[in-house]
């Protein structure tokens, strides 16, 4: 047997070998369209006078796909994963598409939290950005993002010590960070009072 022959032998043991792994696993995937969800409002900034000035809706796109092989069987029509679009809608009704946010994710909204900054224009968003390996390191990863109805201002990475759920304060304009019986308070208003005043030179 030549060289060449053996090397075409292993080529087509490890074809027939990963082809058996991603039938058994359910790899295989054969996109068959798409469909819209329901949309949602994640964030809402109120004026002086109690009333609803701007509003942050989050729509979720299906990906759907055929999977002939999986552990359950065939999958005619599985929901693989949802991409998220989110819009920026005023006091006029006009929607804003915030491509900045966009993420495909599981069936879950990505974001953490979305919340408006008093006494600006800006709004922050707090999205897990961690990997497997900083949790084993106890850092867990979320990526800070100011933005305004236009655009995105400026990124900031935060890490915390163990697994835990975000509340903003809106009295005390506080991003808090809760896990177990602690609480780490971070003030991203300080970043918007300069960032605005920068603007503003």
């Amino acid at each position: 047997m030549t060289n060449h022959t053996m090397q075409l032998h292993r080529t087509s043991a490890t074809i027939i070998l990963l082809l058996c792994l991603m039938f058994q696993t359910g790899c295989i995937q054969i996109p068959i369209g798409s469909k819209v969800g329901r949309e949602s409002v994640v964030g809402v900034r109120t004026n002086s006078e109690g009333q609803i000035s701007e509003q942050i809706f989050a729509v979720p796109t299906e990906n759907h796909v055929f999977m002939p092989f999986s552990p359950e069987g065939m999958q005619l029509n599985y929901v693989a994963s949802e991409t998220w679009r989110f819009y920026l809608q005023g006091e006029d009704g006009e929607r804003k598409v915030l491509r900045f946010l966009q993420a495909k994710a599981g069936f879950a909204m990505p974001w953490d939290l979305v919340a408006p900054l008093s006494s600006t224009n800006l709004w922050i968003a707090v999205k897990y950005d961690g990997s497997s390996r900083q949790v084993e390191q106890h850092k867990y990863l979320y990526r800070l993002v100011y933005f305004n109805p236009i655009q995105k201002t400026e990124e900031r990475l935060l890490t915390y010590p163990d697994l835990g759920t975000f509340e903003f304060d809106h009295d005390k304009r506080l991003l808090l960070y809760k896990f177990g019986t602690n609480e780490i308070a971070y003030a991203p208003t300080r970043h918007a009072e300069t960032n605005n005043a920068a603007a503003h030179k």
